[in-house]
Protein backbone atom coordinates (compact mmCIF):
# COMPACT_ATOMS: atom_id res chain seq x y z
CA UNK A 1 0.00 0.00 0.00
CA UNK A 2 2.71 2.51 0.75
CA UNK A 3 4.83 1.32 -2.17
CA UNK A 4 1.48 2.20 -4.28
CA UNK A 5 0.78 5.40 -2.28
CA UNK A 6 4.05 6.40 -2.92
CA UNK A 7 4.38 5.71 -6.73
CA UNK A 8 0.87 7.28 -7.08
CA UNK A 9 1.88 10.81 -5.71
CA UNK A 10 5.52 10.69 -7.93
CA UNK A 11 3.34 9.96 -11.00
CA UNK A 12 0.56 12.88 -10.37
CA UNK A 13 2.50 15.74 -10.09
CA UNK A 14 5.84 16.94 -9.30
CA UNK A 15 8.23 14.99 -7.46
CA UNK A 16 9.54 15.57 -4.09
CA UNK A 17 12.19 17.22 -3.70
CA UNK A 18 11.10 19.68 -6.27
CA UNK A 19 7.87 20.54 -4.74
CA UNK A 20 9.70 21.41 -1.62
CA UNK A 21 11.71 23.47 -2.70
CA UNK A 22 9.99 26.79 -1.75
CA UNK A 23 6.49 27.31 0.00
CA UNK A 24 3.63 28.63 -2.47
CA UNK A 25 3.13 32.09 -2.70
CA UNK A 26 0.50 34.38 -3.73
CA UNK A 27 1.14 36.39 -7.00
CA UNK A 28 2.72 40.38 -6.26
CA UNK A 29 -0.16 42.60 -6.25
CA UNK A 30 0.78 45.47 -8.70
CA UNK A 31 -0.44 48.39 -8.03
CA UNK A 32 -0.58 52.04 -10.56
CA UNK A 33 -1.60 49.81 -13.48
CA UNK A 34 -4.09 52.82 -14.45
CA UNK A 35 -1.51 55.41 -14.42
CA UNK A 36 -0.36 56.54 -17.89
CA UNK A 37 2.99 58.11 -18.62
CA UNK A 38 2.02 61.39 -18.73
CA UNK A 39 0.10 60.68 -14.88
CA UNK A 40 3.49 59.79 -13.67
CA UNK A 41 5.39 62.05 -14.60
CA UNK A 42 2.75 65.26 -13.22
CA UNK A 43 3.21 63.32 -10.09
CA UNK A 44 6.74 63.59 -10.56
CA UNK A 45 6.53 67.62 -10.96
CA UNK A 46 4.48 67.78 -8.06
CA UNK A 47 6.42 65.91 -5.50
CA UNK A 48 9.66 68.47 -6.63
CA UNK A 49 7.92 71.09 -6.75
CA UNK A 50 6.28 70.65 -3.17
CA UNK A 51 9.87 69.90 -1.92
CA UNK A 52 11.74 72.49 -3.79
CA UNK A 53 9.79 75.06 -2.76
CA UNK A 54 7.73 74.36 0.52
CA UNK A 55 9.03 71.11 2.71
CA UNK A 56 12.55 71.76 2.49
CA UNK A 57 12.79 75.94 2.73
CA UNK A 58 10.52 75.52 5.72
CA UNK A 59 12.87 73.06 7.24
CA UNK A 60 15.53 75.14 6.58
CA UNK A 61 13.28 78.06 8.99
CA UNK A 62 12.77 75.94 11.15
CA UNK A 63 16.81 74.82 11.67
CA UNK A 64 17.62 78.53 12.06
CA UNK A 65 14.71 78.89 14.32
CA UNK A 66 15.48 75.85 16.74
CA UNK A 67 19.23 76.65 16.24
CA UNK A 68 18.89 80.24 17.92
CA UNK A 69 16.50 79.10 20.24
CA UNK A 70 19.10 77.18 21.88
CA UNK A 71 21.98 79.07 21.48
CA UNK A 72 20.38 81.24 23.14
CA UNK A 73 19.14 79.24 25.94
CA UNK A 74 22.50 77.93 26.17
CA UNK A 75 23.85 81.74 26.59
CA UNK A 76 20.72 82.38 29.28
CA UNK A 77 22.06 79.17 31.38
CA UNK A 78 25.64 80.40 31.47
CA UNK A 79 24.70 83.91 32.70
CA UNK A 80 22.39 82.59 35.07
CA UNK A 81 24.45 80.22 36.85
CA UNK A 82 27.39 82.60 37.10
CA UNK A 83 25.40 85.88 38.39
CA UNK A 84 23.74 82.87 41.06
CA UNK A 85 27.21 82.17 42.02
CA UNK A 86 27.86 85.57 42.31
CA UNK A 87 24.89 86.23 44.07
CA UNK A 88 25.28 82.82 46.91
CA UNK A 89 29.17 83.97 47.48
CA UNK A 90 28.30 87.57 48.64
CA UNK A 91 25.32 86.64 50.26
CA UNK A 92 26.41 83.64 52.25
CA UNK A 93 28.35 85.79 55.00
CA UNK A 94 24.76 88.12 55.31
CA UNK A 95 22.22 85.43 54.88
CA UNK A 96 22.22 81.96 56.43
CA UNK A 97 18.57 81.08 54.01
CA UNK A 98 20.04 79.93 50.35
CA UNK A 99 18.45 81.10 47.21
CA UNK A 100 15.92 80.23 45.38
CA UNK A 101 15.46 80.07 41.69
CA UNK A 102 13.00 79.25 39.24
CA UNK A 103 12.34 75.09 38.91
CA UNK A 104 12.18 73.16 35.58
CA UNK A 105 11.05 69.60 35.13
CA UNK A 106 14.16 67.32 36.24
CA UNK A 107 13.95 64.98 33.27
CA UNK A 108 13.42 67.82 30.29
CA UNK A 109 10.54 65.52 29.58
CA UNK A 110 8.67 69.51 28.76
CA UNK A 111 8.05 70.13 25.12
CA UNK A 112 9.39 73.90 25.27
CA UNK A 113 12.36 72.96 27.83
CA UNK A 114 16.02 73.20 26.53
CA UNK A 115 16.59 69.47 25.83
CA UNK A 116 13.42 68.98 24.07
CA UNK A 117 14.21 71.96 22.39
CA UNK A 118 17.66 70.44 21.16
CA UNK A 119 16.53 67.61 20.48
CA UNK A 120 14.08 68.94 18.10
CA UNK A 121 17.17 70.58 16.51
CA UNK A 122 19.51 67.54 15.97
CA UNK A 123 15.94 65.60 14.48
CA UNK A 124 15.59 68.87 11.95
CA UNK A 125 19.32 68.96 10.96
CA UNK A 126 19.59 65.21 10.67
CA UNK A 127 16.45 65.36 7.94
CA UNK A 128 18.48 67.65 6.51
CA UNK A 129 21.84 65.63 5.76
CA UNK A 130 23.44 67.94 8.40
CA UNK A 131 24.81 65.29 9.93
CA UNK A 132 27.53 67.12 11.67
CA UNK A 133 25.10 69.93 14.14
CA UNK A 134 22.84 66.63 14.38
CA UNK A 135 26.06 64.69 16.09
CA UNK A 136 27.16 67.59 18.18
CA UNK A 137 23.53 68.37 19.54
CA UNK A 138 22.34 64.42 20.48
CA UNK A 139 25.85 64.06 22.16
CA UNK A 140 24.95 67.41 24.13
CA UNK A 141 21.49 65.99 24.38
CA UNK A 142 22.15 62.95 25.55
CA UNK A 143 24.78 64.13 28.40
CA UNK A 144 21.65 66.62 29.47
CA UNK A 145 19.09 63.53 29.48
CA UNK A 146 21.62 61.05 31.52
CA UNK A 147 22.35 63.87 34.24
CA UNK A 148 18.69 64.06 34.92
CA UNK A 149 18.33 60.26 34.84
CA UNK A 150 15.47 60.54 32.23
CA UNK A 151 16.44 56.98 30.64
CA UNK A 152 13.78 56.74 28.23
CA UNK A 153 15.11 60.23 26.34
CA UNK A 154 18.11 59.33 26.86
CA UNK A 155 18.24 55.95 24.96
CA UNK A 156 16.62 57.80 22.55
CA UNK A 157 19.10 60.69 21.73
CA UNK A 158 21.89 57.31 22.25
CA UNK A 159 20.23 55.83 19.45
CA UNK A 160 20.40 58.85 17.25
CA UNK A 161 23.68 59.84 17.95
CA UNK A 162 24.79 56.42 16.88
CA UNK A 163 23.59 56.46 13.43
CA UNK A 164 25.01 60.08 12.91
CA UNK A 165 28.09 58.85 14.06
CA UNK A 166 27.77 56.13 11.43
CA UNK A 167 27.11 59.38 8.57
CA UNK A 168 29.67 61.20 9.20
CA UNK A 169 32.30 58.45 9.22
CA UNK A 170 31.08 55.05 8.08
CA UNK A 171 34.48 53.89 7.94
CA UNK A 172 34.34 53.84 11.84
CA UNK A 173 32.95 51.40 14.17
CA UNK A 174 31.77 53.73 17.23
CA UNK A 175 27.98 53.48 15.96
CA UNK A 176 27.72 49.86 17.27
CA UNK A 177 28.85 50.64 20.66
CA UNK A 178 26.14 53.46 20.60
CA UNK A 179 23.49 51.30 19.42
CA UNK A 180 23.96 48.55 21.97
CA UNK A 181 23.99 50.97 24.67
CA UNK A 182 20.56 52.46 23.65
CA UNK A 183 19.14 48.83 23.38
CA UNK A 184 20.60 47.67 26.54
CA UNK A 185 18.92 50.79 28.28
CA UNK A 186 15.79 50.28 26.68
CA UNK A 187 15.37 46.59 27.67
CA UNK A 188 16.99 46.61 31.57
CA UNK A 189 15.58 50.26 32.47
CA UNK A 190 12.99 51.41 30.02
CA UNK A 191 11.31 47.90 29.99
CA UNK A 192 10.53 49.15 26.11
CA UNK A 193 10.89 46.09 23.59
CA UNK A 194 9.53 47.48 20.73
CA UNK A 195 11.95 50.62 21.14
CA UNK A 196 14.81 48.40 21.21
CA UNK A 197 13.84 45.71 18.50
CA UNK A 198 13.43 49.08 16.05
CA UNK A 199 17.23 49.91 17.40
CA UNK A 200 18.32 46.23 16.64
CA UNK A 201 17.08 46.22 12.79
CA UNK A 202 18.80 49.61 12.36
CA UNK A 203 22.20 48.06 13.91
CA UNK A 204 21.79 45.19 12.22
CA UNK A 205 21.03 46.89 8.71
CA UNK A 206 24.19 48.97 9.16
CA UNK A 207 26.38 45.99 9.80
CA UNK A 208 25.34 43.89 6.83
CA UNK A 209 25.66 47.02 4.57
CA UNK A 210 29.17 46.79 6.01
CA UNK A 211 29.25 43.21 5.68
CA UNK A 212 29.75 42.69 8.92
CA UNK A 213 27.31 39.40 9.29
CA UNK A 214 28.49 37.88 12.19
CA UNK A 215 28.31 40.85 14.26
CA UNK A 216 25.25 41.37 12.77
CA UNK A 217 23.52 37.64 14.04
CA UNK A 218 24.86 38.51 17.35
CA UNK A 219 22.52 41.73 17.57
CA UNK A 220 19.41 39.40 16.20
CA UNK A 221 20.32 36.55 18.41
CA UNK A 222 20.82 38.88 21.76
CA UNK A 223 16.83 40.11 21.13
CA UNK A 224 15.73 35.81 20.87
CA UNK A 225 13.93 35.25 24.54
CA UNK A 226 10.65 34.20 25.90
CA UNK A 227 8.82 37.16 26.39
CA UNK A 228 7.95 37.30 22.71
CA UNK A 229 8.14 34.03 20.40
CA UNK A 230 6.92 36.31 17.46
CA UNK A 231 10.11 38.84 17.27
CA UNK A 232 12.54 35.56 18.39
CA UNK A 233 11.12 33.89 15.35
CA UNK A 234 11.57 36.75 12.73
CA UNK A 235 15.31 37.38 14.50
CA UNK A 236 16.31 34.03 14.51
CA UNK A 237 15.55 33.67 11.26
CA UNK A 238 17.49 36.89 10.01
CA UNK A 239 20.49 35.34 12.44
CA UNK A 240 20.31 32.25 10.29
CA UNK A 241 20.69 33.99 6.41
CA UNK A 242 23.37 36.29 8.34
CA UNK A 243 25.15 32.97 9.07
CA UNK A 244 24.29 31.71 5.61
CA UNK A 245 25.32 34.54 3.61
CA UNK A 246 28.45 35.52 6.00
CA UNK A 247 32.26 34.88 5.22
CA UNK A 248 33.05 32.01 5.65
CA UNK A 249 29.56 30.58 5.47
CA UNK A 250 28.30 28.77 8.50
CA UNK A 251 25.52 26.48 6.65
CA UNK A 252 25.17 23.98 9.68
CA UNK A 253 24.70 26.44 12.17
CA UNK A 254 22.32 28.47 10.11
CA UNK A 255 19.73 25.67 9.51
CA UNK A 256 19.93 24.92 13.33
CA UNK A 257 18.87 28.84 13.77
CA UNK A 258 16.29 28.28 11.00
CA UNK A 259 14.90 25.48 12.64
CA UNK A 260 14.72 27.32 15.71
CA UNK A 261 12.95 29.95 13.97
CA UNK A 262 10.68 27.83 12.76
CA UNK A 263 9.43 26.58 15.96
CA UNK A 264 8.94 29.75 17.62
CA UNK A 265 7.50 31.15 14.76
CA UNK A 266 4.95 28.40 14.97
CA UNK A 267 4.09 29.29 18.74
CA UNK A 268 3.23 32.79 17.81
CA UNK A 269 0.81 31.23 14.84
CA UNK A 270 2.78 32.00 11.68
CA UNK A 271 2.50 28.62 10.60
CA UNK A 272 3.42 29.83 6.86
CA UNK A 273 6.23 31.87 7.82
CA UNK A 274 7.06 28.52 9.98
CA UNK A 275 6.88 26.61 6.69
CA UNK A 276 9.04 28.61 4.75
CA UNK A 277 11.55 28.36 7.10
CA UNK A 278 11.43 24.35 7.52
CA UNK A 279 12.22 24.33 3.87
CA UNK A 280 15.20 26.76 4.03
CA UNK A 281 16.86 24.17 6.61
CA UNK A 282 15.86 21.28 4.42
CA UNK A 283 17.95 22.28 1.90
CA UNK A 284 21.13 22.12 4.29
CA UNK A 285 20.19 19.31 5.59
CA UNK A 286 19.18 17.90 2.08
CA UNK A 287 21.93 14.71 1.48
CA UNK A 288 24.36 15.31 4.27
CA UNK A 289 23.25 11.93 5.68
CA UNK A 290 21.82 12.84 8.60
CA UNK A 291 18.59 10.64 8.09
CA UNK A 292 16.91 11.27 11.67
CA UNK A 293 16.93 15.14 11.00
CA UNK A 294 15.62 15.45 7.81
CA UNK A 295 13.51 12.57 8.33
CA UNK A 296 11.82 15.06 11.07
CA UNK A 297 11.93 17.62 8.70
CA UNK A 298 9.74 16.05 6.15
CA UNK A 299 7.53 15.34 8.47
CA UNK A 300 7.01 18.45 10.11
CA UNK A 301 6.91 20.04 6.72
CA UNK A 302 4.17 17.97 5.83
CA UNK A 303 2.24 18.65 9.19
CA UNK A 304 2.32 22.40 8.16
CA UNK A 305 1.23 22.14 4.92
CA UNK A 306 -1.67 19.56 5.76
CA UNK A 307 -2.77 22.33 7.97
CA UNK A 308 -2.44 25.01 5.58
CA UNK A 309 -4.39 23.26 2.89
CA UNK A 310 -1.03 22.79 0.49
CA UNK A 311 -2.27 19.00 -0.13
CA UNK A 312 0.37 19.03 -2.95
CA UNK A 313 3.20 19.97 -0.72
CA UNK A 314 1.92 18.00 1.96
CA UNK A 315 1.91 14.58 -0.05
CA UNK A 316 5.36 15.28 -1.25
CA UNK A 317 7.04 15.92 2.04
CA UNK A 318 5.42 12.69 3.60
CA UNK A 319 6.21 10.64 0.28
CA UNK A 320 9.83 11.35 0.50
CA UNK A 321 9.60 9.31 3.73
CA UNK A 322 8.69 6.03 2.19
CA UNK A 323 12.21 4.97 2.48
CA UNK A 324 14.09 2.51 3.71
CA UNK A 325 14.03 3.82 7.08
CA UNK A 326 15.93 3.64 10.67
CA UNK A 327 12.80 5.11 12.47
CA UNK A 328 11.00 3.01 15.21
CA UNK A 329 7.89 1.08 13.86
CA UNK A 330 5.39 3.00 15.47
CA UNK A 331 6.80 6.10 14.06
CA UNK A 332 6.70 4.29 10.09
CA UNK A 333 3.07 3.81 10.62
CA UNK A 334 2.61 7.40 11.70
CA UNK A 335 3.70 8.39 8.26
CA UNK A 336 2.31 6.12 6.43
CA UNK A 337 -0.89 6.82 8.47
CA UNK A 338 -0.48 10.86 7.46
CA UNK A 339 0.26 9.88 3.45
CA UNK A 340 -2.85 7.88 3.27
CA UNK A 341 -4.62 10.61 4.65
CA UNK A 342 -3.33 13.56 2.59
CA UNK A 343 -3.34 11.32 -0.31
CA UNK A 344 -7.47 10.98 0.58
CA UNK A 345 -7.58 14.77 0.50
CA UNK A 346 -5.72 15.27 -2.74
CA UNK A 347 -7.85 12.76 -4.44
CA UNK A 348 -10.85 14.45 -3.47
CA UNK A 349 -9.59 17.88 -4.56
CA UNK A 350 -8.74 16.14 -8.32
Amino acid sequence: AAAAAAAAVVASGDEPQTALTAAPTSPPRKFGQRLTADDISRIRVLVATFSNSSLVPQLEATLQTLNASVSAARRGLSRSLLSATKKWFSSSSRNSSPSTSPARPSDGRGVQSPEAQARQLADVAFMLQNYDLALNTYHHVKKEYNNDKAWKHFAGAQEMYGIASFMVDPTRNEFARHLESSISIYMSRCNLPVFATRATMLLTAILCAKRQQREASTAFLRMTGDDSDLRSGLFLEQAALCFLHGTPSMRRRSAFHMVHAAHRLTKSNQREHALRCYLQALKVYRGLGWVLAEDHLHFTVGRHAQQLHYTQHALAAYSALMIPSRQPQALQRTYLRELLAVYKVWLQEQ
